[in-house]
């Protein structure tokens, strides 16, 4: 039986932020942009893609 961290490990998810209103969303992979319509304004903002930081590969020593 998996355990509780199996699900954050394969996080296949994309999180998308508006620059105005700070809001974060969270979309699957195929979706490639973002709308938010923050603040009741009626011109909506792109959300812009937030990406982790790659992972450093850890350095083995002989």
């Amino acid at each position: 039986m998996k355990g509780p961290r199996s699900r954050t490990r394969h996080n296949v998810w994309r999180v998308w932020e508006c620059r105005r209103c700070q809001r974060r969303e969270f979309a699957l992979p195929q979706v490639t942009s973002r709308v938010c319509l923050c603040k009741g304004e009626a011109t909506p903002t792109w959300m812009t893609l937030l990406e982790a930081p790659p992972r450093k590969n850890p350095t083995t020593t002989p």
